[in-house]
């Protein structure tokens, strides 16, 4: 497990903070940005630090992830899926940065709000919507992980030529 913040990539110590993937300080930004934005999508599903598998659910009561919006760049109202449009921009834009974290030490490039993303997860986000997350159903589903670092490392792999 990789020991940084990947919203402000600061170094973290504390294990919950590494679980997380952010600092508390990050922490408070994102839930301070989402509730002020008067985003409720919650992230109550479960996510297995292994496998790494993304899951999105809509019910009656709302979207439910098993990630957090860490960065919010293309859309007011948060994450979405099922269609090609901002929301599902942001939520490809969290799941390939969490995918870049395998990759420590990338440049990085500052977005809306000075938030810093990797520039390949910068570079890969659009595509990585195209292909997967706008044609999730609408109901929701499942993008494997193993699925999503095959095409992380394959995109890299193609950008480095």
């Amino acid at each position: 497990m990789i020991g940084y913040c990947f919203r402000c990539h600061r170094g973290l110590t504390d294990t919950d903070s590494v679980l997380r993937g952010m600092g508390p300080i990050c922490a408070g930004k994102v839930i301070e940005l989402s509730q002020s934005a008067g985003i409720t999508d919650k992230v109550d599903l479960p996510f297995d630090i292994d496998k790494m598998d993304i899951i999105c659910r809509r019910e009656e009561d709302g979207l439910h992830f098993n990630i957090n919006q860490v960065f919010r760049h293309h859309s007011p109202t948060g994450m979405e899926w099922g269609y090609v449009g901002s929301g599902p921009a942001d939520f490809a834009l969290n799941i390939v940065e969490l995918f870049m974290r395998e990759y420590p030490d990338m440049p990085c490039v500052e977005i809306w709000d000075k938030q810093l993303v990797t520039m390949q997860g910068w570079r890969l986000h659009q595509p990585f919507k195209d292909q997967f997350v706008a044609k999730l159903p609408r109901e929701g589903g499942v993008i494997k992980g193993d699925v999503i670092r095959s095409w992380v490392a394959k995109e890299r792999k193609s950008q480095k030529r």
